[in-house]
């Protein structure tokens, strides 16, 4: 009897670690099928609310963006009626470098790259209708700093989204005929003043980049050219990334990235499940980098650029 209880005991011990490797080891795995679910699950969601057209309101976005709504300011972008009664506010940050990667609201204006003090989205509607401002009305966003932004000579951009892929779907443009809007600095805050909804961006362009041409390798995973492998440089200073051009392979070549600090995050998908990595350096013409990816999980490799 004694030895039959010992064996039961046993099994249930190896039982239980066998569960428990399991779970260890699958924990970083998808399968994830395609690089658009992982875009999908990682980028930002935005924060919805009612909100009574005749009072206007205040609501907070879900980095603590603070977005003030004037009354009776809004009319049907269809029919030029005025609005009353309920409409439905959505609101969109893009503050981190995770959050600007992932969602594909990258700071790009006609293939420049920009520094940004912060990416906002704002749409009203009414009974699934898009709203506007009326004209001379205005509402105003404060963007509460996070992580490190240089807003020196920042001009507001506005967003055309009209690129529908993985590497950017916003090109932002200055000072826009349709729009019209300013920025102020309140301390540590940055206050957007905008006519127009939609996509708008705190930003600014580089200054004289000395771009250089070097290499990348990557490790710790065979690449076949046909794969899917996102490739950006991460500014280390300000909040700005770029997306680099990349045909797949162990090697990238890279040709539009100054000599200051940034971190290339390089990654991809190989049977259903993430690698990635990381990599920080001051590019160097003629220089070759070494950057080794391993498995992890998306939402882990996006809180590490987040942090970046």
């Amino acid at each position: 009897m004694k030895k039959q209880f010992l064996y039961l005991l046993l099994l249930s011990v190896f039982a239980f670690t066998a569960c428990k490797k399991s779970s260890t080891t699958t924990s970083n795995s998808g399968p994830y099928s395609t690089m658009s679910s992982v875009y999908s699950m990682l980028k930002p969601q935005s924060v919805m609310a009612n909100m009574d057209a005749g009072t206007g309101g205040t609501i907070i976005g879900r980095t603590g963006t603070r977005y003030v709504f004037p009354a009776n300011a809004y009319i049907n972008d269809a029919t030029g009626a005025t609005v009353t009664g309920n409409v439905v506010v959505e609101v969109n940050e893009y503050l981190t470098k995770g959050d600007m990667i992932f969602s594909g609201v990258l700071p790009f204006s006609n293939g420049n790259a920009l520094f940004s003090g912060g990416e906002l989205y704002v749409n009203i509607t009414k009974n699934y209708q898009r709203v506007s401002l009326k004209p001379y009305n205005f509402y105003q966003a404060i963007i509460p700093p996070i992580g490190t932004a240089d807003v020196s000579g920042m001009g507001l951009f506005y967003g055309n989204s009209n690129l529908p892929n993985n590497a950017n779907t916003v090109n932002w443009i200055l000072n826009m005929d349709t729009a019209s809007g300013y920025l102020y600095y309140n301390g540590d805050t940055i206050n957007v003043i905008s006519d127009s909804l939609g996509f708008c961006n705190a930003d600014r362009f580089m200054t004289n980049p000395n771009y250089q041409t070097f290499k990348l390798n990557i490790t710790g995973l065979s690449i076949p050219v046909d794969s899917t492998v996102m490739v950006y440089a991460l500014y280390d200073n300000y909040k700005g990334v770029w997306n680099i051009s990349n045909t797949g392979g162990n090697v990238i070549n890279v040709t539009h990235i100054p000599n200051i600090p940034v971190h290339f995050a390089v990654f991809t998908l190989s049977n259903g499940n993430f690698y990635g990595g990381v990599l920080g350096v001051t590019p160097q013409t003629d220089s070759s980098y070494t950057i080794n990816l391993t498995q992890t999980s998306p939402t882990a490799y996006k809180a590490q650029l987040d942090g970046l």
